[in-house]
């Protein structure tokens, strides 16, 4: 096991575009750190570069004490596993797991250890003598992950191993790949586009957008306190209600809606971006430390088991940040109407249709405010 330590790492690529610009970040032995951003932020190439698969335009690259920003990807001691699962489709599943032992040249007893060993790990074992054709899905993905454990690197790195599985697999696959990180725990560098998959899978999440670190914390943090509207926007599911508001005189509002400003903060007056996580707003105040009525006009419920979604137009302008999140705004494609949207996640079993007026309860304690000209995260 080793740690790994990124500094001021960029890649700008000949037609000007920056890649990845100058992150800096140290990860821990034994960590799972996760890369996650909407497409082309710069989480892939990121990785690649630590794999030595790309150059570095600038910085410097770490594993352990030892400098291997040039050090061709051979001599890193990485096992990456890749989105396409690239298994040789002509060999067995223990040809497969063992390939990288032979062309290491280990002997021939000890790799035969290493890959039974990894075979019953990752369940296995009863498939050694099969192709890759003759397997699942979730199978082939297991043979991809194996091959990268019985190398015993230093370090892995994942490139989306999961995004080619369905989502019921996926999520099978997550809680496989969390149990595996705690019994191996070998330093791993995971990248993905689902924040769902980061917040599960990280001890750390590194949040990036043009490549550039937005925000590296644990999930809790970052979803609880993002550091500014574009992470804030981008974790957590649903998203976070976002919209534009002004504050003066002790309230904060946004068209014709009117919430007071939380005790203890002292926010300055003027423009801000108002932010209200869904399940922040409930229809029952009941365990809210401080709850203050919106009223609304419900116009869509969706039943989701233990919860209800419902959606409800508040009196004020959209607001729109460039790629909060790739689908951001695409439920408003078939609507004309200007108004913002929020979504609200209560309880099931609540006494609530379309259509209906009602007072929704915001619990004022757990708002969030962005300054509207940088995205930062107002404290005050």
């Amino acid at each position: 096991m080793s740690t790994l330590t990124l500094e001021d790492v960029a890649k700008r690529y000949p037609n000007g575009v920056d890649a990845v610009a100058g992150i800096d970040i140290e990860v821990a032995d034994g960590e799972c750190l996760v890369l996650v951003g909407p497409s082309g932020c710069g989480k892939s190439t990121l990785l690649r570069m630590i794999a030595g698969l790309e150059t570095l335009t600038a910085g410097t690259i770490r594993v352990g004490a030892e400098d291997v920003t040039t050090a061709p990807p051979k001599d890193r001691d990485v096992a990456m596993v890749f989105q396409s699962y690239a298994l040789y489709p002509h060999m067995t599943v223990a040809e497969n797991l063992g390939f990288g032992l032979k062309m290491a040249k280990v002997p021939k007893a000890e790799a035969a250890t290493r890959v039974a060993d990894v075979a019953r790990t990752l369940g296995l074992a009863e498939l050694l003598e099969r192709k890759p054709a003759a397997l699942s899905g979730g199978q082939r993905q297991r043979v991809a992950m194996g091959r990268a454990i019985v190398r015993e690197p230093k370090l892995f790195l994942m490139d989306e191993p999961l995004s080619n599985l369905d989502a019921k697999l996926r999520g099978a696959m997550r809680s496989e790949l969390v149990r595996l990180h705690e019994r191996l725990g070998v330093t791993t560098v995971y990248v993905t586009h689902d924040q769902t998959e980061a917040m599960t899978l990280g001890d750390r999440v590194a949040v990036l957008l043009d490549g550039k670190l937005q925000q590296l914390d644990t999930p809790t943090r970052l979803f609880e306190r993002p550091a500014n509207v574009f992470v804030a926007g981008f974790i957590g599911s649903p998203p976070m209600n976002l919209v534009r508001a002004e504050i003066a005189a002790g309230e904060i509002s946004f068209g014709s809606h009117r919430l007071p400003v939380p005790a203890g903060r002292t926010p300055a007056e003027g423009p801000v971006i108002l932010g209200i996580r869904p399940t922040d707003i409930a229809l029952d105040p009941a365990g809210m430390a401080a709850p203050a009525p919106l009223g609304v006009t419900i116009d869509l419920v969706e039943r989701l088991g233990a919860e209800l979604q419902l959606e409800f137009p508040v009196d004020a302008p959209r607001y729109s940040p460039e790629a909060v999140a790739e689908d951001d705004g695409e439920a408003q494609l078939l609507s004309d109407d200007s108004r913002a949207r929020f979504v609200a996640l209560v309880r099931a079993g609540a006494a609530i249709a379309i259509g209906e007026s009602t007072q929704v309860q915001v619990d004022l304690s757990r708002i969030h405010l962005f300054d509207p000209a940088t995205g930062e995260a107002r404290r005050a």
